[in-house]
């Protein structure tokens, strides 16, 4: 059983919790997710099963989409409404117009400090459990890219916010940082994330559904995992030597003819182009057999395969 699943996650359980629910459903294939939701939030969360696990880094370097409910005025110990609230002074509440301006300055890339309670290695421990026994620490600043912070609803003191992102961005952060902009202060209500990559939540399945209908049918292909990156058709002598790691050659002049140049710049002829390009090798079929890199040499090397299942054709 290989494939990705696009999950919906509940509120008021880890990320964990989903995954070992879904691994009993596949066992003894494994799982794993890409991208951990704080237990209070709720949508996507990118599962792969079986082959498919190695495929996470790739998942996870896809940009993010959040709904957020941002309250004003407060400020809590976890950055969110789980932690110790605080009550801030307000002489007068941000306007419309301020409140937006203040989100746009953290558009691009910035340096954010992740939360305190967090599952950042702090000497070798994680950072909420440091904070849970009080002891004092330091958070380095990590940089971060925030594509886009749109305030869509305003009334003193909620704000909803649709929030795009690149990976390792902390939501319940950029909303404690946007309060500290406004003077206020601000704590992260309630979040939804409603895109991964290419994976979304008007399509996300939840457990209980798996439990109803069986994981199989919900499996996507592994490709979906990568659609961004551009393809190479392989024919069937080309898949053996995939599976079996050996690297393959391509015909430069093909595939240049079937797809823009642009798509692969190490054989574009410009000297300013990198010295490989990483691409998914495919069967005829469109599935996924190997993430490889093209290079000026004219052949692809696999550096991630994936075995096909015992008994099922490798070239379909």
């Amino acid at each position: 059983m290989n494939g990705i699943l696009n999950t919906n996650k509940p509120p008021d359980c880890t990320s964990r919790d989903v995954v070992n629910a879904v691994q009993k459903l596949v066992k003894p294939a494994r799982c794993g997710h890409a991208g951990t939701l704080d237990p209070m939030a709720t949508g996507v969360l990118v599962i792969g099963v079986g082959a498919a696990t190695r495929l996470v880094p790739w998942i996870q370097q896809g940009h993010k989409v959040y709904r957020a409910e941002v309250r004003l005025g407060v400020r809590s110990d976890t950055d969110d409404r789980t932690g110790r609230l605080t009550e801030g002074r307000v002489d007068r509440p941000p306007s419309a117009d301020e409140v937006r301006q203040a989100a746009a300055c953290f558009v691009g890339d910035i340096e954010q400090v992740p939360p305190r309670f967090s599952a950042v290695h702090i000497g070798g421990r994680r950072a909420h459990a440091l904070a849970r026994k009080g002891v004092e620490f330091d958070l380095t600043p990590r940089r971060v890219h925030v594509a886009r912070f749109d305030v869509v609803d305003y009334a003193w003191p909620r704000t909803v916010c649709e929030i795009a992102c690149g990976s390792g961005t902390y939501i319940r952060a950029l909303a404690r940082d946007w309060g500290e902009a406004l003077g206020c202060g601000a704590i992260l209500e309630e979040l939804q994330r409603t895109q991964v990559g290419s994976y979304c939540l008007d399509a996300a399945v939840d457990v209980e559904t798996l439990r109803r209908d069986g994981v199989e049918p919900h499996l996507l292909p592994l490709r979906s995992a990568v659609p961004t990156l551009p393809a190479i058709a392989c024919n069937e002598d080309d898949v053996r030597a995939l599976l079996q790691g050996r690297s393959i050659a391509v015909d430069f002049e093909r595939l240049l003819r079937d797809a823009p140049r642009s798509s692969y710049p190490a054989v574009s002829g410009d000297d300013a182009a990198p010295a490989s390009q990483e691409c998914a090798l495919v069967t005829a079929a469109g599935c996924l057999v190997a993430i490889g890199t093209l290079g000026r040499d004219g052949r692809a090397a696999p550096h991630t395969v994936f075995p096909i299942e015992a008994g099922s054709s490798p070239l379909t």
